[in-house]
């Protein structure tokens, strides 16, 4: 099968791979079932605008730092960069910041029957959601509906929930995060640490889910569907304001250490 990932260069994209491709690769992943797919990836990577609140500005610099540093050689660690994580995928993984329009001929080269979205820093159009057979399924790090669009977490964090979580959904349309749930994954919070150390914390049971569905997209059988029920909340980036009340709160958006605890892919 084709499996064709569209992510973002930030580290929880990269340690989502970390733990996705190297099972996908290993036919052992499946019941030691000789099952094998072909595996791309096309990222986003895109530089914050130049309104962003310097405290988003100062989170996405310390994560372009850190995946420098897992580039480097001689890194030892079982946590891979981009590059080495090319490996995996017979050096299929490129820049693709606009696969509704001038960069989709490079989607399609993929020729994906199913599509993972993970982080994407686009809203899909139907010519790409009605590309792959098995459709497009999106790893959203927030619990859906009450957590919709970006920084679910950080609006956890902020209202003090002791508990946060991942949800596997199909994207249907251009609606955001609105599609039928296939699973969804809790963990608790750790108001201790910081935002980015909790976001990562949630990829590890998110990914398992994206395991189990392609197993079931490969063995023709069909993944759950379950309409959202509650009320849906939508959330755009917090702003300045907002980052200070979290502050105040006694919140970290990240530290130094937080990817220390992410290292080895266990």
């Amino acid at each position: 099968m084709n499996i064709t990932f569209l992510v973002n260069y930030d580290l929880a994209s990269v340690l989502a791979l970390n733990y996705l491709l190297p099972r996908l690769h290993q036919p052992k992943a499946f019941n030691s079932e000789r099952q094998k797919h072909r595996l791309s990836v096309c990222y986003t990577r895109k530089s914050p605008p130049p309104e962003a609140p310097p405290a988003l500005a100062a989170l996405a610099a310390f994560e372009q730092q850190q995946l420098a540093q897992l580039q480097r050689p001689g890194n030892r660690d079982d946590l891979k960069g981009f590059a080495e994580l090319r490996h995996y995928t017979g050096n299929r993984i490129v820049q693709l910041n606009a696969v509704n329009g001038a960069d989709l001929p490079d989607l399609l080269r993929t020729a994906p029957d199913l599509i993972i979205c993970i982080r994407h820093m686009t809203i899909l159009r139907e010519q790409v959601i009605r590309l792959p057979q098995y459709g497009v399924i999106n790893l959203h790090s927030g619990l859906l509906p009450a957590y919709q669009g970006v920084m679910a977490s950080f609006r956890a964090i902020q209202n003090g929930d002791s508990v946060l979580g991942t949800t596997l959904h199909y994207i249907e349309d251009r609606k955001i995060d609105t599609g039928a749930i296939i699973a969804q994954t809790k963990a608790p919070c750790s108001p201790d640490k910081s935002y980015l150390w909790n976001v990562l914390n949630l990829y590890k049971p998110g990914c398992a889910t994206i395991i189990e569905t392609i197993n079931a997209v490969h063995r023709q059988r069909p993944a759950p569907r379950k309409t959202q029920i509650g009320t849906a909340r939508y959330f755009s980036f917090p702003d300045n304001n907002e980052l200070q009340r979290f502050a105040d709160a006694g919140h970290c958006l990240y530290r130094d250490t937080d990817l220390d605890d992410f290292k080895t892919i266990a």
